[in-house]
């Protein structure tokens, strides 16, 4: 724990304004971590009157609180590490408020599983006769939430489907073994969220007209980084030409679209332009 009056090496107060930036920083330092996903840092004031900070960390993976400890004190200035979050709580997501703000109600509900209350359970198991050693072991707890379908919202649109897809298959279908069985039954129908996209009306249809429609008008680059840590750039005009070069080239090897071409390239460069190459052609890279 921490005062929070005490924070900065002058010992000098600090408003709530300064706290916010301190703490979108140590949100920021966590965040450079690949292994987090996602975070919050929130100051909880405890019962003596001081207040510490508590980091709720959302990661597929599981991370220890002494990981997470070290890779802020190397991302950090040293003067912020004794305000550092000394309690890590593994959460599934951020709760956010109707305004899409973080929710420190909903965090501060969160049973934080510390140290200091592993020690204490391991003090009390300990005073009981019978038990000779004790040790605690925190291992979290990953409940798997099971896919939404539409069926599960509109079951009306289960019982329609079925008999549409049953009438459609006995009409294709006489036998009746476990295949065709399975061919017989019902899928469930996906969710398709969110309004209509708008696209312009020449936009392109293919990926092709894209690649060239972005190299008439685009005036960014491809970078790529070669093996020695430097970069080669290529614009989207160069990309098209190239590309139509190699559809030349496959196209006069007979090929024709749909046939398979094996890749076996070390240039990052020569990839793309190969494989736009068979895009335009219609060429299947493998």
């Amino acid at each position: 724990m921490f005062n929070i009056n005490n924070i900065n090496s002058m010992n000098q107060p600090i408003n709530n304004l300064e706290i916010s930036k301190y703490i979108s920083v140590i949100e920021s330092a966590l965040l450079r971590n690949i292994l987090i996903e996602d975070c919050a840092v929130v100051r909880k004031k405890s019962e003596n009157g001081q207040f510490q900070l508590i980091a709720y960390i959302v990661s597929s993976v599981r991370i220890s609180p002494e990981q997470i400890q070290s890779q802020l004190q190397n991302n950090l200035p040293t003067s912020l590490f004794p305000i550092l979050p000394k309690t890590y709580v593994p959460v599934s997501s951020i709760p956010l408020t109707a305004t899409g703000q973080i929710d420190e109600v909903a965090l501060m509900k969160l049973a934080v599983i510390d140290s200091h209350l592993i020690a204490n359970v391991e003090k009390q198991l300990e005073s009981m006769g019978e038990i000779d050693h004790v040790a605690v072991i925190v291992e979290p707890q990953i409940n798997k939430i099971p896919a939404l379908h539409l069926t599960d919202l509109l079951p009306e649109i289960s019982v329609i489907n079925s008999e549409d897809h049953q009438t459609h298959g006995q009409k294709i279908l006489s036998s009746n073994n476990r295949e065709h069985q399975q061919l017989l039954e019902p899928k469930k129908l996906a969710i398709s969220h969110g309004e209509p996209l708008n696209y312009p009306q020449d936009v392109p249809q293919t990926l092709g007209k894209l690649l060239e429609k972005t190299a008439q008008k685009s005036t960014n680059n491809i970078i790529y980084i070669q093996s020695d840590g430097s970069e080669k750039t290529q614009s989207y005009q160069d990309l098209w030409q190239q590309a139509q070069r190699i559809l030349t080239g496959l196209r006069k090897l007979g090929l024709k679209p749909q046939d398979k071409i094996i890749f076996q390239l070390e240039d990052n460069q020569d990839f793309i332009s190969a494989l736009w190459g068979c895009i335009l052609g219609g060429f299947v890279p493998v």
